[in-house]
Order: C-alpha cells, then sequence, then structure tokens
C-alpha cells in the first residue's frame, strides 16, 4: 500500500516569523533588536520584545510597522509578500496603499514576480509636521515622538531632497518633538532619544536660522526642566550646546541656566571653567545688552551663594548696577541675597529679619507683582529660612 503523504497547510504562526526575521536579520541578541528600533523611534523593553517571541504577547498595528521597517533595511524582509505575511500573522492583514506609500516604493522583479523593496519614497516627508502636529493636537503624543523620529531618521538619509527642503522639515520635526516632550512626561529613554536627534538635526542644518531655533528648542525644553529642579536632566542638554549658538542672547540664557545646574549639582570645577566663559560673554554683551550681561553676572552670585561662597557672592552681587534695568531683572534680583540668607541659615549664621523685611518690601511694588513665579519663589525662599531659624518668622509677621 502507497504512503499517502499529508500535506502541512497551517499558516506559520507570528513568533516563529517574528524569530527567523530576527535572526535574518543579524540579531543575535534581542537588545540588539531593540536599539535598532529605538533608532526609529521606537522604545521597547526587552520584556515586551521577549514576549513577542514567545507568542505571548502580539505588539500593535504601529508598533509591527517600524518592526517590519527594520527587518526591511536589513534585507530579512526583501519583497512584500513577506511583510505581508508577518502583519497578517499578526491578525493586522496586509498593508494598505498608504502604509507602503510611506515605508517603501515597490518594483516588479522580472525574473521572480515578486514585488521587491526599492528605496523609501520621500514624498510623505512634505507631510510629515502636519501628520506629528495632528498626533501631538489629539493627545497622542508617545506616538507624535516615535513618528518624528522615524521622519527624522529617514531625512537624514534621503538624498532626493534639495538641502534646503530638508532643513525645513528638520527644524519643524524637531519643534514638534520639543513641544511634544514638553507635554508629556520625561522619560529617560525619550529625553536620550531627542538629544541624539537634536545632534543629528544640528548636523543636518546648513542654514543658521535653523541651527538657531534647534538650540531654542534644546534650551526652552532644558529650562522646563531646571524650573522643575531636575538639574541633571537640564545639564545634559545645554553642556554639548552651550556655545554653538551665534544669538548672544540665547548663548547668555543657556550659560545662566547651566551656571545654577552645575552648582546646584555641586559640580564646583565646571561651574568655575562656565564661569570665566559666563565673564567674557558678559564684558562682550553688557553695553548693548545690559539684561543679559547683568543676568550672567546674577547667575554667577547665585551659583557661588550655592556652593557657599557667600562673600565672593555678594562681591559678585554688588557689581551688578545699570541705569536699564528691567523690571523682571529687578524682580529677579530680589531672589538673590534671600539665597544668600538661605545657605547662610544652612551653616548655621544666624538672619536678622529686617534683612528679608526689607527684600520684601521691594517685592509688594505694583509694577513687580505680575511675575508671579518669582512672588512663589520668593515666598518659598523665605518660608525654607524660617524653617531653619523660627525667630525670623517673628519679625514677619504682617508679610508671610
Amino acid at each position: 500500500m502507497s504512503q499517502i503523504h499529508i500535506l502541512d497547510t497551517s499558516q506559520p504562526t507570528f513568533s516563529s516569523l517574528f524569530r527567523r526575521y530576527k535572526l535574518n536579520s543579524g540579531f543575535i541578541t534581542l537588545a540588539e533588536l531593540a536599539d535598532a528600533l529605538t533608532d526609529e523611534g521606537l522604545v521597547t523593553d526587552l520584556s515586551v520584545l521577549s514576549r513577542w517571541q514567545t507568542g505571548e504577547r502580539i505588539p500593535s498595528r504601529e508598533y509591527l510597522l517600524t518592526t517590519i521597517k527594520v527587518f526591511l533595511r536589513r534585507k530579512a524582509i526583501n519583497n512584500l509578500p513577506r511583510a505581508n505575511e508577518l502583519l497578517e500573522a499578526a491578525g493586522y492583514g496586509f498593508l494598505t496603499d498608504s502604509e507602503q506609500h510611506l515605508f517603501f516604493t515597490a518594483k516588479v522583479d522580472q525574473k521572480s514576480n515578486l514585488c521587491l523593496v526599492d528605496q523609501f519614497d520621500g514624498s510623505i516627508l512634505f507631510d510629515s509636521p502636519t501628520i506629528i502636529d495632528s498626533l501631538r493636537k489629539q493627545g497622542k503624543v508617545m506616538e507624535a515622538q516615535k513618528t518624528a523620529s522615524f521622519f527624522l531618521h529617514i531625512l537624514q538619509q534621503d538624498k532626493f531632497l534639495l538641502m534646503k527642503t530638508r532643513n525645513n522639515i528638520a527644524i519643524k520635526l524637531h519643534t514638534l518633538w520639543a513641544r511634544t516632550l514638553s507635554d508629556y512626561a520625561h522619560d529617560a529613554k525619550s529625553l536620550k532619544l531627542f538629544r541624539k536627534l537634536s545632534q543629528t538635526a544640528l548636523e543636518m542644518s546648513e542654514d543658521a536660522k535653523n541651527r538657531e531655533l534647534i538650540l531654542a528648542n534644546i534650551h526652552n525644553l532644558a529650562a522646563n526642566h531646571y524650573v522643575l529642579g531636575r538639574w541633571q536632566v537640564s545639564k545634559d542638554f545645554l553642556l554639548p550646546n552651550a556655545l554653538k549658538s551665534k544669538n548672544p542672547q540665547l548663548k547668555a540664557e543657556m550659560m545662566i541656566i547651566l551656571l545654577i545646574d552645575l552648582a546646584q549639582l555641586g559640580e564646583e570645577q565646571a561651574f568655575n571653567y562656565w564661569r570665566q566663559a559666563a565673564e567674557k560673554l558678559a564684558d562682550q554683551i553688557i553695553a548693548a545688552e545690559p539684561y543679559h550681561g547683568e543676568s550672567l553676572y546674577e547667575a554667577i552670585s547665585r551659583g557661588l551663594a550655592i556652593l557657599g561662597y557667600l562673600k565672593e557672592s555678594r562681591q559678585v552681587s554688588q557689581q551688578i548696577k545699570s541705569d536699564k534695568i528691567r523690571p523682571f531683572f529687578e524682580s529677579q534680583m530680589i531672589k538673590h541675597p534671600l539665597i544668600t540668607y538661605l545657605e547662610e541659615a544652612k551653616r548655621g549664621k544666624l538672619i536678622g529679619p529686617y534683612y528679608i523685611r526689607d527684600l520684601l518690601e521691594q517685592a509688594k511694588k505694583p509694577h513687580l507683582q505680575v511675575f508671579q513665579r518669582h512672588q512663589y519663589q520668593i515666598k518659598e525662599l523665605v518660608n525654607d529660612i524660617c524653617k531653619l531659624q523660627p525667630q525670623v518668622r517673628k519679625g514677619l509677621n504682617e508679610f508671610i
């Protein structure tokens, strides 16, 4: 009796296809695949990838599309049917026409009659800022971040767009990414990726105006962290970029935050290095830009107080004089002696209430009341001093 051979017509599982294409891509470990996905803007935990591999979990369609793109780049998937096979195994059907247009253009190979990957179609890049902004406005900030990083990565490789067009798209993507980070909880992986993409955007941009806009995005994001007391994060953004701006105002504002970051972190050697750079810049701009020049000296004085050099801090503070002092700076200058008094209180020196009373009287001026953040910070500084030296509060009852 002849044997009957039964053909196995069962469809391959997602997990088996995922393992196959991972290995064919040259990824020995899941960590290597995770790094490649991060480069595409998809930050993924190894435990999640492990569940994909064992079949315990299926990625979302969006995640899977990014993974397919990695496999395409590594030539593990080299035709449209294989991409569709992996997508179908996960239960998502086939690539739509728009998805095919987004990830690659195709051509038919006459010998194999298969639809082969040709190259990325850059036309979608022109619409990318609109796509990102739409996701952000819908509250899909993580999707906006991932998509922005994907487009910026592609933009870096695309050789068919004019340099001016690439610059304009890059700055829009970078700005939208910075805004989504400001909207969303600042997780370490996203911030690390943004720092990397910031350097990519700066390297790509040959237009001076665009470079300044990118640096302004970096400054604004660092300033947000500075206000929240995340000095290490702020420093990490500013340290490699504080001297890159050609705009003396922006350069001064970046240095001001960086000086306080370094002082708060106790990095005295780095603070002294940047103090010299700040003094040099202040002397260059103080005639034309008295506000920014004096703000640099005010930051130096505050940093010295934080580091414990109170006498030197006062000496620097006394040098700050201007006939063109602005209300904002006048308000800011009230905080400085309070910071000094707080540092002295921490070191056991008794503080006279009348010194603080004079400062609070100044803060009550109508034209300074509009600076609510300064008013809040002044109140917090006084409360911190009173906690350390309760007798101070007795002399300030009419103010607090």
